[in-house]
């Protein structure tokens, strides 16, 4: 029903497979036992068939898909204190954040 719905918006096949990748761009979230490295990396597979632009549009496609779909909550508000934040800023908090975490367990409550 969706490739119909795209479909029926569309006026070639070529534009409904971009839309249709688009929309699994979108519809993907990250899952709890993956870093959010292997989480921008299967973002990343996604957008390379995505016509979303130049290397800059795409990595700020990928920051908002990112970010709102992290699985930690407290690594998500850590990210998003960060004024004017890029992709490159967000996955190294995140890099450290996971790193801290790897070592101390049980940090941020029992």
């Amino acid at each position: 029903m969706t490739k119909q719905l795209l479909y029926s918006m569309q006026n070639s096949n070529v534009s409904l497979i971009c839309c249709t990748n688009e929309v699994y761009f979108l519809l993907c979230d990250s899952k709890k036992e993956e870093s959010v490295a292997q989480f921008e990396m299967r973002l990343r597979e996604k957008a390379d068939v995505c016509e979303f632009g130049d290397a800059d549009r795409v990595d700020r496609v990928i920051l908002d898909q990112l970010v709102p779909n992290l699985c930690n909550l407290e690594l998500k508000y850590k990210i998003l204190e960060t004024e004017d934040l890029t992709l490159e800023t967000a996955l190294a908090k995140a890099k450290l954040f996971e790193t801290l975490r790897s070592r101390v367990p049980h940090m941020g409550g029992k």
